[in-house]
């Protein structure tokens, strides 16, 4: 027995401090994480409606590969500019007038 102590030690010691660690990861409320994901999608819409507001004051002026968000700039005939090649938009989710739209796409 005296051999294996090390090892068992070892093995102890290593349950209780992955143990720790998953319970350090559990311990915020689902009110603190809730309250994370608002303020991380508040500031990921602000950027978005930044971006929006560049182009919307200059389109020409706008260097659309520099752009962070998916953008599609679009008037009567099709698709005149983009920011971002990861999918290809479809006319009819865009139909109806709106100032943002928020699309799911799978990768």
């Amino acid at each position: 027995m005296s051999k294996f102590r090390p090892f068992i030690l070892f093995i102890l010691s290593l349950v209780f401090g992955l143990a720790g660690v998953a319970l350090d990861a559990w311990k915020d409320s689902p009110e603190e994480i809730s309250k994370i994901i608002s303020q991380n999608l508040s500031a990921e819409l602000l950027k978005l409606q930044q971006e929006q507001t560049k182009i919307i004051q200059n389109p020409s002026g706008v260097a659309w590969s520099q752009l962070e968000g998916t953008h599609f700039l679009v008037d009567s005939s099709g698709i005149v500019a983009w920011s971002k090649n990861d999918f290809s938009l479809d006319a009819r989710m865009i139909r109806e007038s709106f100032s943002m739209r928020l699309i799911q796409v799978s990768a």
